[in-house]
């Protein structure tokens, strides 16, 4: 069974993204601007977060795996997709706005009318 497991993870790589692409893809998903997406990318406690997460995945994966007998690989890809697939669906909304930018409203007059929706970021 493990010897299986190993096998798809190490034949398949567009089924099994190594986890930092699989993070690189997350951090797209949750960021609202680059600069955002960077800061995200780079936070220690987010990455920290998701890799807990993606474990959880994985163990869940395994243990899925366990209960069904003579799955075919295209099987065990789509359970792997499935169980993977979750961690795209949860984030840590408290890291998450730890690292968005500030905003800081800026209202100007264009002819005479102001502006508020306008603002500019200070990082």
């Amino acid at each position: 069974m493990e010897n299986d497991i190993e096998w798809f993870l190490n034949q398949k790589p567009e089924q099994s993204d190594k986890p930092l692409e699989l993070y690189h893809k997350w951090c797209l998903n949750n960021s609202v601007s680059e600069k955002h997406f960077q800061k995200v990318f780079a936070s220690p406690k987010i990455c920290h977060w998701f890799m807990n997460e993606l474990k959880k995945c994985n163990d869940e994966f395994i243990m899925l795996y366990e209960r069904y007998e003579n799955l075919s690989l295209l099987e065990i890809g789509d359970l792997y997709g499935i169980c993977i697939l979750r961690v795209f669906s949860i984030y840590p909304k408290t890291l998450l706005d730890a690292e968005r930018p500030k905003e800081l409203p800026m209202p100007f007059k264009i002819d005479g009318i102001r502006r508020p929706e306008v603002k500019l970021c200070y990082n």
